[in-house]
């Protein structure tokens, strides 16, 4: 169902000449074994991976080429030190706070030569992510938000700045959480875009590491239908200032401590044939004609 839908979003895009950006948390070889499964749906423009780890730009030829100015910018990631820093910052977190033991180098030499390497004490048998520092954390959505910002803190005076702390909730639960330390998050990859090639950008999403991106990476953001409580509950904590059938603006408040105007698609109906693609594509359909409008009104 979701293979289709994102189908139609693709040709619909595509015949309006718009350049579609495929953001997700999976790594380079992930997107690759996506790509094979998914055949030409999966031929987008551009690939961010990694939580915007990796960006690669689809070539004439059909191939990637990673973008090698963003690599610049990611390829310092200290993950080993990182590591250490986060293990001292769990020591006042005890029982809550664990690591997922795949990260460390250890395992992932182990996993390299034995891809059953569970026996040496990782958690999974996934494929290790070198980009990464993996941890879960145990709690409410409240006590998981603030240790993502005392995350931040302590890794910024051990002069960790460049480095981006996402969490989201495990299989969408908001009692359990994946905190993943990352060289650069979705937010961060979007305005790299958007300040190298000059674009403005409709964000949509439904996962909870979508929040920053969809918050505060564009003109319009929508969340799916189906979207996970924790990127509902971001969006619509903010005050309304104008609200239509199919968009909301809110007053927003930026990491810097400013507030704007940003607006926002949120789903009205929770129903299972309405969800994830289906739901992103009527709204694009939406916004579009939205905008054929406005241009034609100011044209006359």
């Amino acid at each position: 169902k979701y293979l289709e839908a994102t189908k139609r979003n693709k040709m619909f895009l595509d015949k309006k000449g718009v350049p579609i950006i495929a953001v997700t948390g999976r790594d380079s070889q992930d997107l690759i074994e996506l790509r094979e499964r998914m055949g030409d749906v999966a031929d987008f423009d551009i690939l961010i991976g990694s939580q915007g780890g990796e960006i690669f730009v689809r070539q004439q030829d059909g191939t990637y080429v990673r973008d090698e100015v963003h690599h610049g910018l990611t390829e310092q990631f200290d993950k080993d030190n990182i590591h250490l820093a986060c293990k001292e910052f769990m020591t006042n977190l005890p029982n809550k706070l664990s690591f997922m033991q795949r990260d460390t180098d250890e395992n992932i030499s182990l996993y390299t030569t034995d891809p059953d390497a569970k026996q040496h004490g990782l958690t999974t048998i996934d494929r290790p992510l070198p980009d990464k520092v993996l941890c879960n954390f145990k709690g409410n959505q409240q006590e998981a938000e603030k240790l993502k910002q005392d995350l931040e803190d302590y890794l910024y005076s051990r002069g960790f700045t460049q480095n981006s702390v996402v969490i989201v909730g495990t299989d969408g639960r908001m009692d359990l959480w994946d905190v993943e330390i990352v060289p650069m998050d979705k937010l961060k990859a979007i305005e790299y875009l958007t300040d190298a090639i000059g674009m403005d950008a409709v964000v949509a999403g439904d996962g909870g590491n979508d929040l920053s991106m969809i918050r505060y990476g564009a003109n319009v953001g929508i969340v799916a239908g189906g979207a996970q409580p924790y990127l509902q509950n971001g969006i619509a904590a903010h005050p309304v200032i104008k609200q239509t059938q199919h968009f909301t603006k809110l007053l927003v408040r930026n990491p810097s401590g400013t507030e704007s105007p940003r607006v926002f698609h949120l789903p009205s109906s929770q129903s299972r044939d309405n969800e994830g693609p289906a739901s992103i594509l009527d709204v694009e359909k939406i916004y579009h004609g939205l905008m054929l409008l406005r241009s034609f009104s100011h044209n006359n």
